[in-house]
């Protein structure tokens, strides 16, 4: 409890203006260098959308933030800082396929990036299709991408693109990017590492999530479903 309030305190320190949750990107995040950072932005409020595997509310586990992006034909990137060791990412696309104003839709990947030198970043994994029970409110289709990673101290990058190859140590290749008009929702959060017990529920629900991704990208595959 006490590692969990120390934290919340580390990360909200700075968040708090008027934008404590939300971030609206409006830039052109197309590389590691150009990320925005999103450490200001850090909350520790109520959301619906935030949530674990298994569908769960999560938002009051740890700080987070809701960042609103849009397509500039290019991926996105954002940095964030961990001060404390123990601590887990989960980073979760919400809303590609019914955002209000995005009537078209992408089928948008995630992943993130752990900084190990200057100017070199190595991909810790990436997620392009989940399961709608992952995640909270914001998780409505199966195209959404949903990750959990554990995260030692350190600084990190967050990228979103549309699915199209798999990311490496430099981000995506210029053949993945969002379209210019269209709109997503990434969340965010930091948190403790579960318990042992709550670790292994975490992991089976993961295991099913990759399952159904897996299933998803066959169809895909296989003209049975649209990408």
């Amino acid at each position: 409890m006490i590692k969990r309030t120390v934290l919340a305190l580390s990360l909200a320190a700075t968040a708090t203006s008027s934008y404590a949750g939300s971030y609206i990107d409006t830039t052109l995040n197309n590389s590691f260098a150009t990320a925005a950072s999103i450490n200001p932005y850090f909350t520790t409020a109520f959301s619906p959308d935030i949530g674990n595997a298994a569908g769960d509310n999560t938002s009051m586990d740890g700080p987070w933030v809701t960042i609103s992006g849009q397509g500039n034909e290019a991926s996105d990137y954002f940095s964030f800082d961990i001060a404390q060791e123990g601590q887990q990412v989960t980073l979760d696309i919400d809303y590609t396929m019914t955002h209000p104003n995005n009537p078209y839709g992408f089928d948008a990947e995630v992943a993130l990036w752990q900084q190990v030198d200057t100017n070199a970043y190595s991909l810790l994994d990436w997620n392009d299709d989940s399961s709608t029970s992952a995640g909270a409110g914001g998780s409505v289709h199966d195209f959404d991408s949903f990750q959990v990673l554990n995260a030692p101290a350190g600084r990190y990058i967050a990228g979103v693109s549309r699915f199209f190859n798999e990311p490496n140590d430099t981000g995506w290749s210029a053949e993945s990017f969002i379209a210019g008009d269209r709109q997503y929702t990434l969340q965010v959060q930091v948190s403790p590492v579960p318990e042992p017990e709550s670790y292994a529920m975490l992991l089976a629900g993961l295991g099913l999530i990759g399952a159904i991704s897996r299933i998803s990208r066959r169809r895909r595959m296989f003209g049975l479903c649209p990408g």
